[in-house]
């Protein structure tokens, strides 16, 4: 694969989660309700934006494993038991009351403060041409839960803060009273991706790509076929997990039977 194609994959494959979250920052701003209000939301989003910052700067974290730089992010979770043990043997309720706070604002937090550095990732890792059991699984994670951040903002919740938009992300996963709607830049930015990691895919494990137009009318047939399946599949039932999960299956079963045929 020439540097040229290598570039149209990573901007293809970034462009369109980037969409979402700048949608998602957007809606942010614009909602100054959903800022934190509690000392402890404000320095979980501080840390948060802190470590993002050292780990970008610092060489030896910015190219450290995923999983390294995970745990990084995720340090609050490591409070929540030792709050419970200490309320265990102290006794009251304050203790508790923290360690509620930390769980209902760390995954807003990590959300908007991670997801910009996993999006960064997945655009060096494309760079390296890795095989497709990597790269679509890795883009896919990223846009599943940038997508339930956007769809949460359809819906509505009495609370404030980052605890706020925790509720939201709950309606979005399991729905509400007020049933959150899949924004059309969630869409957008779906069947964008997908076209890109269906050509991606097909491009790969041979020295020589296909012909052109084969590759073609197999990526506008794959999305016209999943974009048919959301369409009738939206007839009958509401369920983002059967609507997305048809096709996401689909989408496996393809790419496992180029890859066994190459």
């Amino acid at each position: 694969m020439t540097s040229r194609i290598t570039w149209v994959f990573v901007a293809g494959s970034i462009l369109p989660l980037l969409y979402i979250y700048l949608s998602f920052l957007n809606w942010y701003y614009h909602n100054p309700r959903f800022y934190p209000t509690t000392t402890i939301e404000m320095a979980i989003l501080a840390t948060q934006v802190l470590r993002l910052l050292v780990v970008v700067a610092v060489p030896r974290f910015r190219k450290a494993k995923f999983l390294v730089v995970l745990d990084v992010f995720t340090l609050e979770i490591l409070l929540v038991p030792a709050m419970v043990v200490i309320t265990l043997v102290e006794g009251g309720l304050t203790y508790i009351g923290y360690a509620g706070q930390i769980i209902w604002a760390w995954p807003p937090a990590f959300m908007m403060v991670f997801i910009p550095f996993a999006v960064y990732k997945l655009a060096a890792k494309v760079r390296q041409v890795p095989p497709i059991s990597l790269t679509i699984p890795a883009a896919v994670s990223i846009f599943v839960p940038l997508a339930y951040l956007d769809i949460a903002t359809t819906s509505y919740t009495q609370f404030d803060g980052l605890m706020g938009i925790s509720k939201l992300l709950l309606a979005a996963i399991f729905g509400s009273i007020l049933k959150p709607s899949i924004p059309a830049q969630v869409s957008t930015a779906g069947v964008a991706l997908y076209l890109v990691l269906i050509v991606y895919a097909v491009s790969q494990g041979s020295e020589s790509p296909p012909a052109r137009s084969g590759l073609l009318a197999f990526a506008v047939v794959g999305t016209v076929a999943a974009i048919g399946w959301e369409a009738a599949a939206r007839s009958f039932t509401s369920g983002e997990i059967l609507i997305f999960g048809v096709p996401a299956l689909a989408l496996a079963g393809v790419i496992w039977g180029v890859t066994r045929a190459r």
